[in-house]
């Protein structure tokens, strides 16, 4: 194999100055490819949903419940697979590209962005999909740390401030998510015990209507039956009364612990400025380019000596 090696760059120090030019007009044509990719930047974030963690929250599974069914307190494990869905979904990412952000000094949406960027008509629904999709595949990045149940958001553009502003975005369209929907979840509890107040109340003024034409049928109770019709009466009204006392109650709670609810995410880091580009990556490029040049010079080399080696050697 060596022996082989050594034939190889024997050959290659003969054509030293052909191999020196060719990868001088190669290298030049990497550099312009290279200055000629848009720069992008990476905003990061991170963010820890209440309840994800027992020190911090106990409400969270209930927040999701009609995503993936029946979730307990003491199921977390699907905590970040239902965020995944819900910051992968469709609708989702939809709503954060028709926002319009701020990128040299001109305001467009994320569609319209990439859109110009790949010569792509947003009229058309295929071109549309596929921006969609390049969003979503090379600019738009979210994972979970399954020990921490931390979600880490990364979003990669075309300047520091815009990935920044996408990332706040994307964390205010969540935070957004969940609070409709624990407040939807709430207005329906909270609905349901105002409207058993309201059923309680009349009940209760229906019995004593009745008690009253009960004592006006009957001035003189003092007869066991009409004694123990009384006190049945009486005693009726009396717990329905404390019935109404605890609904009530719970009403009052209920509205105060949809206030309570109202914040579902901790953001454990902001989304962070770039304060230099992430994207290309230059020198990892060119120790590629340098890796694939040499490797391609000994492949044509040994192509070249291909007859010569198989004498030798085989």
């Amino acid at each position: 194999m060596f022996d082989i090696v050594k034939i190889i760059l024997k050959d290659a120090q003969k054509s030293i100055k052909k191999i020196s030019l060719i990868f001088l007009l190669c290298s030049t044509i990497f550099v312009i490819a290279i200055l000629s990719i848009d720069e992008r930047y990476t905003s990061k974030s991170k963010l820890l949903p209440v309840g994800a963690s027992s020190s911090i929250g106990k409400n969270y599974n209930a927040i999701l419940q009609n995503l993936a069914g029946d979730i307990t307190e003491s199921d977390p494990i699907l905590i970040p697979f239902i965020y995944n869905e819900i910051l992968n979904s469709y609708d989702f990412i939809d709503e954060i590209m028709s926002e319009n952000i701020l990128l040299d000094g001109k305001e467009s949406t994320i569609y319209e962005i990439i859109g110009e960027k790949y010569n792509k008509d947003l009229n058309d629904l295929k071109d549309k999909m596929e921006v969609f999709e390049t969003f979503n595949d090379y600019f738009y990045n979210t994972s979970f740390n399954t020990l921490t149940n931390m979600i880490e958001l990364e979003v990669n553009f075309y300047s520091p401030e815009s990935s920044q502003i996408i990332n706040q975005k994307t964390i205010s369209h969540l935070i957004k998510a969940q609070d409709n929907y624990i407040k939807s979840k709430n207005l329906t509890e909270i609905a349901y015990l105002e409207n058993q107040v309201i059923n309680l109340k009349k009940s209760i003024e229906s019995l004593e209507n009745s008690l009253i034409e009960f004592l006006n049928e009957n001035k003189d109770i003092t007869s066991p039956l009409l004694a123990v019709e009384y006190q049945r009466r009486q005693k009726e009204i009396s717990i329905e009364n404390s019935i109404l006392s605890a609904t009530k109650i719970n009403f009052e709670n209920q509205k105060l612990k949809q206030l309570e609810e109202m914040d579902t995410l901790y953001i454990i880091e902001k989304p962070s400025l770039a304060v230099e580009n992430s994207y290309p990556n230059v020198f990892a490029s060119f120790v590629v380019y340098c890796l694939f040049f040499l490797i391609l010079v000994l492949l044509i080399f040994y192509r070249k000596n291909y007859n010569y080696i198989n004498t030798k050697f085989v």
